[in-house]
C-alpha cells in the first residue's frame, strides 16, 4: 500500500468539497506539485512542510486530473499560519468617482437609496514569521460530523464572537478615520489556509 500526502486548499475544498473523516474511503483528483505550486506552498506554509506534499487536490480545472486516487484516509490535519489584520490608507479615488456607493432600500423603482460610507482604509491579512500550526483532526471541515447540538452551539458562539470583533474593529477604524490616523495592527491569530490529507492508496 502506498501512502500519499496531499494538500487541500481551504477555499477550494470549502467551495464544493464534501466532508472527509479519518478511516473513510475517498477518491480525490490529484495534480503534481509543479514549480509554481511548490513556490506558492513554500511562501504560504514554509519549505519544511511543503516538502512533505507530493500532490495537490484540485477540482476546478477544465482538464481532467492526471491522477484519480482512491484509498483510505489515514490522517487529516488542519494547517494554519499566524497572521494579523493590517490597515493601510486607501489610495485616492479616480477623478469623478463617487465617494460613497448607494444601496437601494425601497422597492424596485422607488428611488429610495442610502449612502454607504467609503472606508478610508484597505485591510489585508499579514502573515507573521514563524512555522505553520499543524493540528490533527478527525474530520474536514473540523467540527462537521461531531455532536450536532454541540457543533451548532460552538458555531453560533464563534459567529457571535466574530461579529463582536468585527463591530469593535469597525468602530475603532471609524474613530481613527475621524482623527486622521491609521488603526494599529490587529492581534496575531492563526488563520486556516488548508489541509494535509494522508491517503493510503488502494492497490490496483
Amino acid at each position: 500500500m502506498t501512502r500519499r500526502t496531499l494538500w487541500l486548499t481551504r477555499w477550494e475544498w470549502g467551495c464544493c468539497g464534501g466532508p472527509l473523516a479519518t478511516g473513510q474511503q475517498a477518491t480525490l483528483s490529484v495534480w503534481p506539485v509543479d514549480d509554481g505550486q511548490r513556490t506558492w506552498l513554500i511562501d504560504e506554509i514554509g519549505a519544511d512542510l511543503a516538502a512533505r506534499i507530493d500532490g495537490v487536490e484540485r477540482h476546478h480545472e477544465e482538464e481532467p486530473a492526471p491522477e484519480r486516487l482512491t484509498g483510505t484516509l489515514s490522517r487529516l490535519s488542519t494547517v494554519s499560519v499566524l497572521s494579523r489584520l493590517i490597515h493601510s490608507e486607501r489610495p485616492p479615488l479616480p477623478l469623478g468617482a463617487l465617494p460613497a456607493a448607494r444601496r437601494l432600500v425601497g422597492p424596485p423603482g422607488s428611488g429610495e437609496y442610502i449612502g454607504v460610507p467609503h472606508s478610508p482604509f484597505v485591510t489585508h491579512h499579514e502573515t507573521v514569521p514563524g512555522p505553520p500550526v499543524v493540528q490533527e483532526t478527525p474530520r474536514i471541515p473540523p467540527g462537521r460530523g461531531a455532536d450536532r447540538a454541540d457543533a451548532r452551539s460552538a458555531s453560533r458562539a464563534r459567529s457571535a464572537a466574530r461579529a463582536a470583533a468585527h463591530a469593535a474593529a469597525d468602530a475603532e477604524a471609524e474613530a481613527h478615520a475621524a482623527r486622521g490616523t491609521v488603526p494599529p495592527p490587529g492581534e496575531v491569530e492563526p488563520r486556516l489556509v488548508g489541509y494535509l490529507v494522508e491517503l493510503d492508496v488502494d492497490e490496483v
